[in-house]
């Protein structure tokens, strides 16, 4: 039987609606009517881009099992991740898709699996509009204008005639009528962040004169043609939902007053339910969700929007992290219903573990299963079976073995509950980093302190594996008893840099082992990634004044951007500041010169006379402890971004089932 590493398998069957559940989560289990079906909770698998489908957009094992995972952690609907209902709307690479019936065995198998966890199945659909791209769909894409998206690199539109409206909307008829036949309860219509029924909802978006133009009811009649043609085709019983981006955070973008009045308008054309959102993507700068801002970020335009959309069900969704705070939402009257996205991806068992008093893995807010665009898949550095629950079967082995995993960063720690899982002897040992390596270093920045919580999951599911926790191991012990297998799941040795300052290294920093006295006042940070950013509002948060020096013309590309924006956000608030284009070799060179304004622009201004440096240049590939290369070993290693971190995890767990 199949079961994750380290879990066993469940279903949302256990949970009994009518007990009194622990921290005031009954509301949460309390049943509710979506479109003339009964939802058994009020906790929707929000829906979240995974990449899963092949290439070509069908169903596969991969996605299947990512989503009945979900519905057997007790969701009370399931929602798969927007579906393209044309060649053309199709937005990237393995975009789920349902443009014809050749998608409905594929379809079918999938509603059949989350029904059989437990959970009502609804399907979203979208079309891209102008933010599909010509390599993708091999034409322009097209839009409700002509006009290409302002600041971004998305191509002109063509503009869609008025006949060939009506065409897109028969498209997304075909298509609910496509996921009723393959046996979904309901669908939602992808409403916002910018894809095509966006584009003609709002005003910036939609320069038309045409019956789909003009004011708020004629930007709305694509949608509402699309609900009313369905419930022609399927009767007003089956329920289709509208996401929405309840505020654009744009120049003549929608705001509340825009979505007040398309409500109204949903509701008279039958929609069943709203699910709000906000922003034009996931890259809006003013949504909140990464680590540190907290949770339920997008209620307070759920306590402006629900009363309005009463007697049909309002969704909210932003980063509602635990159980608790669903709740909360829900009793408080904000919300019918809570969409969980990141939280389910950390943790499949989010809510039947909630109901059971059991700590869940933490999101950690790192947008890691938002780096499809580098990537192309999902995934999740704290819980790196995302998008391998089909392939990850716990077999005993053969033999046990006795394996010590050197470093307790994510990667080693999946490693070594997954391998203890299976039946092996495993011991952890922390190798001179905070529990949790690399990870464990981040949440010794000012703003990740919920990076704790992960961690000390981490430690209750080792410990509940049979993993023995220990501290140092000194390998040079005449005194050691060998074990039969190491994994080093240290980072790299740190990239070194001569500097004319005092000069530190970030890792003694962020674990810190270094007295900030010995920092002195004023602090340059040397490197151009996620850490030095990070780094940096460490040590602002100290009380220096910190000038993060980088050589490239951008700090932390290396990681997704909102943590990029939130890192530099936070350093400046604190009176911190980066300067770009410093060439590192130029340093010593510079601090000769009193001027400091001779050849380059970056020394304008810049006053080098700093007490230390802390270079935080990252680590490079490879062991830095060769001398344990004893008997078998692997290496297996550590990251800091969170980018990284996912697949570091995913290279422990195949090697936890290669022993």
């Amino acid at each position: 039987m199949r079961a994750r590493l380290g879990m066993s398998p469940s279903s949302s069957s256990e949970l009994n609606i009518h007990a009194e559940y622990p921290d005031g989560l009954s509301p949460l289990f309390e049943p509710i009517a979506v479109g003339g079906l009964t939802a058994q909770n009020r906790v929707v698998l929000a829906p979240m881009t995974t990449c899963f489908a092949d290439e070509a957009g069908f169903v596969t094992d991969r996605l299947i099992s990512f989503l009945a995972a979900r519905a057997r952690g007790g969701a009370g609907i399931v929602m798969t991740e927007g579906a393209a209902v044309h060649p053309h709307g199709r937005g990237w690479k393995h975009h789920f898709s349902v443009p014809d019936d050749r998608y409905l065995p594929g379809l079918e198998k999938l509603s059949t699996a989350i029904h059989k966890g437990g959970s009502l199945a609804w399907l979203q659909l979208m079309h891209t509009g102008r933010r599909a791209s010509s390599s993708v769909i091999g034409c322009q894409p097209v839009s409700s204008t002509d006009k290409r998206s302002p600041g971004s690199s998305w191509e002109a539109p063509r503009r869609l005639s008025t006949d060939e409206v009506y065409e897109v909307i028969d498209q997304f008829v075909a298509a609910i009528v496509r996921g009723a036949t393959a046996g979904f309860d309901g669908v939602e219509l992808h409403g916002g962040h910018a894809y095509l029924i966006n584009q003609f909802l709002s005003p910036g978006k939609n320069d038309r004169d045409d019956e789909f133009g003009g004011n708020s009811l004629g930007r709305s009649r694509f949608v509402t043609e699309i609900i009313r043609r369905s419930h022609d085709r399927l009767g007003s019983g089956f329920p289709i939902g509208v996401r929405l981006s309840i505020v654009e955070f744009e120049p003549n973008g929608i705001t509340i007053e825009d979505t007040q009045e398309i409500v109204a308008t949903l509701k008279d054309a039958g929609a069943a339910f709203i699910d709000g959102s906000a922003g034009v993507s996931t890259l809006t700068k003013e949504l909140r969700w990464t680590a540190g801002e907290g949770e339920a970020t997008l209620s307070e335009y759920a306590k402006q929007i629900r009363p309005l959309a009463k007697p049909i069900p309002y969704m909210t969704v932003g980063r509602v992290l635990r159980p608790e705070t669903a709740a909360a939402l829900v009793r408080d009257g904000v919300a019918d219903l809570v969409g969980i996205g990141r939280a389910f991806i950390a943790d499949p068992d989010w809510l039947i573990n909630g109901s059971r008093g059991i700590k869940s893995m933490r999101c950690i807010g790192c947008n890691g299963c938002q780096q499809r665009s580098e990537h192309r898949q999902s995934g999740c550095p704290v819980n790196p079976i995302v998008g391998h629950e089909h392939e990850y079967v716990s077999v005993p082995p053969s033999r046990a073995k006795e394996l010590l995993v050197f470093g307790s960063g994510s990667g080693g720690l999946a490693c070594a509950i997954a391998a203890a899982s299976r039946g092996h002897q495993v011991t952890v040992a922390n190798a001179g980093l905070p529990w949790g390596g690399l990870l464990g270093l981040r949440a010794n920045v000012p703003e990740n302190e919920e990076l704790l919580e992960a961690l000390e999951v981490f430690k209750i599911r080792a410990e509940q594996a049979g993993v023995t926790i220990s501290g140092h191991i000194d390998f040079a012990s005449d005194k050691l008893v060998r074990p039969e297998f190491v994994v080093d799941a240290c980072p790299g040795p740190p990239l070194e840099l001569d500097l004319p300052w005092p000069t530190f290294g970030v890792e003694a920093v962020l674990s810190g082992l270094v007295d900030p006295a010995a920092l002195g006042d004023r602090v340059c940070v040397v490197g151009n990634g996620f850490v030095a950013a990070e780094a940096s509002v460490r040590l602002a948060a100290d009380g220096h004044d910190v000038v993060l020096l980088a050589s490239q013309a951008r700090v932390a590309t290396d990681t997704h951007p909102q943590l990029a924006y939130r890192a530099l956000e936070r350093l400046a608030r604190r009176g911190g500041r980066a300067v770009c284009s410093v060439p590192f070799g130029e340093l010593a060179l510079s601090l000769g010169n009193d001027k400091h304004t001779v050849g380059a622009e970056w020394r304008n201004n810049l006053d080098l006379r700093f007490d230390s440096a802390v270079v935080a240049l990252g680590w490079s590939a490879g062991s830095r402890n060769l001398g344990i290369m004893v008997g078998n070993y692997a290496y297996l290693g550590d990251a800091y971004n969170p980018w990284e971190q996912r697949f570091v995890g995913e290279r422990g767990l195949q090697l936890a089932l290669a022993f």
